[in-house]
């Protein structure tokens, strides 16, 4: 099996698309797919013979009058359907896509909040999409894709969504790919900026820089096409770098230091931002320089292509640019999508940007 890289994943679900957009009612020959796909013969070779060892689909030759028959293509599967999940506030909204990301069926279960974690919730959920399942005959799931909105979530509610992902994969048998709200906005972003692939393609090595200064301090990179977690381990040199970065707690107890208010909640300080506190905007202020000069430090020891940021306020996010506008530092906010936005991106994972439905050997929880 080919290595599991970014790369890989984009260019076995493109080839999974053409295979199985274009063979459902006859074959689709290797040179077709070669046109279709951009990939060269040796990559379309591998990645079907994983395709035709698990099952999926079969390789036959065919005569064309012109020396060597040609190999031709043709699935042995269903009409293909990615599934979306969204957790969020004790609820689970589901959708059921096409191969070009169409609402085939949607619905939404609410759980029992009293038991989160009960085997009767989780029945819940798969009776409900096995029903949805059974209004579009002839396809099959091939992809599952979940995402989960871990802030302000009860931790049964965690182990709710890791259970439902275990019970979907041995009942569908198939892997699934979860994630949190953060990964899967950064999941969107490649979708929104590398259509073509061209960045992949290229072999130039992307570096991105992501951070979340929620509870707890969030950055990765991306390199050699591959995510990497960047200062998890407490004792890390590089954590050190994020030393001053305020954290949403910090946020609050540098507000009431100045105004005597515990306001709790980092959406009421949001709100007195918005409504141009003078003591929010202090604040705001003071949260964009220790950004800012985190930002600085990071980019004289390592390359960053971009910088993702989430969980910060439109006015901090301005200032920043203003601080940073010499620097040679470029970053881009990424803000909150809707409850549609997030099935249809869990859908993305299933089938654009995992190794999960067909490919996968394990399952991979964030």
């Amino acid at each position: 099996m080919a290595k599991d890289t970014i790369k890989n994943r984009i260019n076995r679900s493109m080839l999974r698309r053409v295979l199985f957009t274009n063979s459902q009612e006859s074959s689709i020959s290797r040179r077709e797919v070669i046109t279709k796909t951009g990939l060269n013969v040796r990559t379309v070779m591998t990645y079907t013979a994983e395709l035709e060892k698990l099952g999926l689909i079969s390789s036959h030759e065919v005569a064309n009058g012109q020396g060597r028959p040609e190999i031709h293509y043709s699935t042995k599967i269903k009409t293909p359907v990615s599934l979306g999940i969204y957790a969020v506030a004790e609820k689970i909204y589901y959708v059921l896509l096409d191969l070009n990301q169409s609402l085939l069926v949607g619905e939404h279960v609410t759980l029992d909040s009293d038991n989160l974690d009960s085997e009767s919730n989780i029945r819940k959920v798969l009776d409900s999409i096995h029903d949805k399942l059974k209004t579009i005959p002839h396809h099959s799931i091939m992809g599952i894709g979940m995402v989960i909105h871990l802030f302000n979530t009860h931790p049964k509610f965690k182990k709710f969504f890791v259970l439902l992902g275990n019970a979907l994969q041995e009942q569908y048998h198939i892997a699934v790919r979860q994630c949190d709200i953060f990964n899967a906005m950064v999941f969107s972003y490649f979708n929104d900026h590398c259509e073509t692939q061209k960045e992949y393609n290229s072999g130039r090595a992307l570096r991105l820089g992501l951070i979340s200064p929620s509870d707890k301090i969030l950055f990765g990179m991306i390199k050699n096409e591959e995510i990497e977690p960047f200062a998890l381990r407490t004792n890390s040199k590089r954590k050190k770098l994020f030393a001053e970065v305020m954290t949403h707690q910090m946020v609050l107890d540098e507000y009431k230091k100045l105004t005597g208010q515990d306001l709790k909640i980092i959406h009421k300080y949001r709100e007195r931002v918005q409504m141009k506190d003078p003591d929010a905007l202090k604040v705001a202020e003071l949260e964009a320089k220790k950004l800012s000069e985190c930002f600085i430090n990071i980019k004289q020891h390592f390359k960053l292509d971009k910088i993702l940021l989430i969980n910060i306020t439109p006015y901090s996010a301005h200032c920043m640019k203003k601080l940073l506008k010499h620097k040679n530092i470029d970053f881009e906010v990424l803000r909150e999508k809707s409850k549609i936005e997030f099935i249809a991106i869990a859908g993305e994972i299933a089938y654009s940007l995992s190794s999960s439905s067909i490919f996968a050997t394990r399952q991979r929880i964030y």
